[in-house]
């Protein structure tokens, strides 16, 4: 009986990790691209390629989400007993964020504002959640 709740506490734990990494990735990049529209047409006109562009937006969100899971494990870690390998949990939690950032970028590609963008997040997200 013990080693189910064990069990039932690391995997609500674990669960609430990985939406919480989603969330960071997210709300890390779902403002990103329709916030800069203007600066990227503008430098589309002189010649920067789109892969370039997702490249370099999705390495400096890489790095936000990295610094972000480090602290997130560090504190749930401090807080909680989690049992499993700290490399394990910290690529875990990290692949969850750079799907966030993925997903932030897709909806902010697709918004027409900002706030358009911030409105539909928690509609792309719920979902995955239930």
């Amino acid at each position: 009986l013990e080693f189910r709740r064990v069990l039932f506490r690391s995997a609500t734990t674990m669960f609430l990790l990985g939406i919480s990494a989603l969330w960071f990735g997210c709300s890390n990049a779902a403002r990103d691209i329709v916030a800069e529209t203007a600066i990227y047409r503008r430098e589309r006109m002189v010649g920067l390629t789109v892969p370039a562009y997702v490249a370099a937006k999705v390495t400096i969100l890489a790095l936000l989400c990295s610094i972000q899971c480090g602290i997130l494990l560090l504190v749930v870690g401090w807080l909680g007993s989690l049992q499993a390998s700290w490399m394990f949990l910290y690529g875990a939690v990290l692949l969850a964020a750079l799907v966030g950032v993925s997903i932030g970028l897709l909806v902010s590609a697709a918004a027409r504002t900002g706030e358009v963008a911030a409105g539909v997040l928690p509609l792309v997200i719920l979902p995955m959640v239930i």
